[in-house]
């Protein structure tokens, strides 16, 4: 569908790390795993903040999602 990705947030590694604890390094292998959804939006690699919210969620890391919520 066309407007399945309406809703997706995407953010820079440095944001993902910031948000996440992880580090650059270890965003770069999950989203190579297919573990994290990234993407490349002209120069700039980006994931996709849902998907890092639902691995954060499903590996323990719970107690960091509340921190920004």
């Amino acid at each position: 569908m066309a407007n399945e990705n309406v809703n997706q947030v995407w953010v820079s590694y440095l944001e993902a790390q910031l948000f996440s604890g992880l580090s650059q390094g270890t965003l770069r292998r999950l989203v190579r795993a297919d573990q994290l959804r990234g993407t490349k939006i002209g120069r700039s690699n980006k994931i996709d903040k849902h998907s890092l919210e639902d691995y954060m969620r499903n590996h323990g890391y719970a107690e960091q999602l509340r921190l920004f919520d």
